[in-house]
């Protein structure tokens, strides 16, 4: 069986992995820049600024990781997506061994078998080059070898070892891995005899965290700040509104908002097949997989990704950017595994003796479900027409434009990705005076305005109409245009 569905699902995904770069994500952008640069020696490096430092900004595994298939192939897009798709497909093994040790052979195998089905999933595998998916094959394998450092008597032997390289790895392929190590760490300090091993893992981990802090610190101040600094922000797309500490009561609004949008969209997730015929009611399915997470607690407080599970949790509730499909898929194979718990009960407690095959039929049915809406969706990541017009504004800047100047862009990873040019995005402010002095203080030659973002009309609009006596239109694309800024 297990053979029969690996079959399937590397047909599957070989067939709509594409061999072309066909995204606007700035990330995957940045992660394959990141890994041009290793390979050439450059270092780790943001060569796609003006600035061009150590950019602390994004963890070095997944780069590191990318430039295997890159100094072999070059710059080969499929093999990029594969090498994704085949860490998520490994995943796989890990979560359903870690499953095995807390529940039946059954439900461990639902509970797989539903991520390797869930259209999240096959996303970020097959069309996205993000840290997402080898987070969560990292993540799987720390976990996997924590089940059984938990259960060792010493504090240091070989297990620990792994547990503890795995953490580092996970934590250094996304820095929300900092929840998997607090995770661990709870684990260990709630369950008695364990102090050692916490302190064991606390160490190894802290030490290497605190010199990259130190690294990062040194190297680029201003991208070590970063993360801190957009966190505190009331909304990182607005920034001039102020932060959390100036209108405190914003961070209640922010958890409260991040609750409502965390189980919305889990739910949706899991059953999206439901989801989208508007027949799922997204506080009964969340309600059943906290439900699930309870019983499962109060009947084994040793579970390793128990508390894991409550600290990401917490973590993108309260995090500023509401991009929580993607963050969630590090922990929907859990989701699925408290569901299926909760699931499991709900229905002892209704039919009893008749439970067992009711609750198969009714999960079997889920994940059919789930398959059909798999083969139901459009796979061949058609653009819409503004972002092919943004793609084509690109290529014809590669061929018509001076090399060497500075481009402006609401996609500056991307702008790079195909032209070459240095790049910048534009500042989020409605001070029109503002953006353009940042525009001379990078040495701006040219600007592209597109017709897709919001930020473009809020931000660059305004600038482009005060300024316009100081801009040159030089081509257009559809709704897209690129502006020169004339020298003095």
């Amino acid at each position: 069986m297990v053979i029969i569905l690996s079959i399937l699902f590397w047909v599957f995904v070989l067939k709509i992995i594409p061999a072309q770069f066909r995204e606007l994500g700035g990330d995957s952008a940045q992660y394959i820049i990141l890994a041009q640069n290793i390979v050439q020696g450059g270092g780790y490096r943001a060569v796609n600024y003006p600035q061009g430092g150590f950019f602390y900004h994004y963890p070095p595994v997944f780069p590191w990781l990318l430039s295997g298939p890159i100094y072999f192939w070059g710059e080969n897009i499929y093999l990029m997506h594969f090498l994704v798709v085949l860490l998520g497909y490994l995943s796989l093994f890990f979560i359903y061994r870690i499953f095995r040790e807390y529940t039946t052979g059954g439900k461990a195998f639902l509970g797989t078998a539903f991520l390797a089905a869930n259209v999240l999933f096959i996303l970020y595998s097959t069309k996205h080059i993000l840290s997402d998916v080898p987070y969560l094959f990292m993540s799987s394998v720390t976990l996997f070898f924590a089940v059984r450092y938990f259960k060792t008597e010493k504090a240091l032997n070989s297990t620990g070892f792994f547990t503890l390289i795995a953490l580092l790895l996970s934590y250094f392929t996304r820095y929300i891995g900092t929840t998997l190590f607090l995770g661990l760490i709870f684990l260990f300090i709630i369950n008695r005899g364990k102090g050692k091993k916490a302190v064991f893992i606390s160490a190894g981990f802290i030490i290497p965290f605190a010199l990259w802090q130190i690294l990062g610190r040194i190297l680029n101040p201003e991208s070590f700040a970063a993360y801190s600094k957009q966190f505190y922000l009331i909304d990182p797309y607005r920034p001039y509104l102020g932060t959390i500490f100036s209108h405190p009561g914003y961070l209640m609004l922010r958890f409260i908002e991040g609750v409502n949008y965390f189980y919305k969209t889990a739910g949706a997730v899991l059953f999206p097949f439901f989801a989208r015929g508007k027949f799922l009611l997204y506080e009964v399915v969340f309600s059943i997989v906290l439900f699930g997470y309870w019983l499962k607690l109060r009947q084994d407080k040793t579970c390793v990704f128990s508390y894991y599970f409550i600290c990401y949790i917490f973590l993108i509730i309260i995090w500023p950017y509401r991009e929580v499909d993607r963050f969630i898929l590090p922990i929907l194979p859990f989701i699925y595994f408290y569901f299926l718990i909760g699931l499991d009960k709900i229905i002892f407690f209704l039919f009893k003796n008749a439970s067992r095959p009711i609750f198969y039929v009714t999960v079997a049915a889920m994940l059919i479900l789930n398959i059909l809406n798999l083969s139901s969706r459009d796979w061949t990541g058609k653009l819409p027409e503004s972002a092919r017009d943004f793609i084509a504004m690109h290529h014809w800047i590669k061929e018509n434009t001076n090399k060497d100047a500075v481009l402006v862009s609401r996609k500056p990873t991307v702008s790079y990705f195909y032209t070459k040019h240095k790049s910048v995005v534009y500042l989020f402010t409605p001070d029109a005076d503002k953006i353009w002095q940042d525009f001379l203080k990078n040495n701006v030659r040219y600007i592209i305005a597109d017709n897709f973002s919001k930020a473009a009309y809020y931000y660059l609009l305004p600038v482009i109409n005060k300024y316009k006596d100081r801009l040159k239109l030089l081509h257009k694309e559809g709704g897209v245009c690129l502006f020169e800024v004339l020298k003095q």
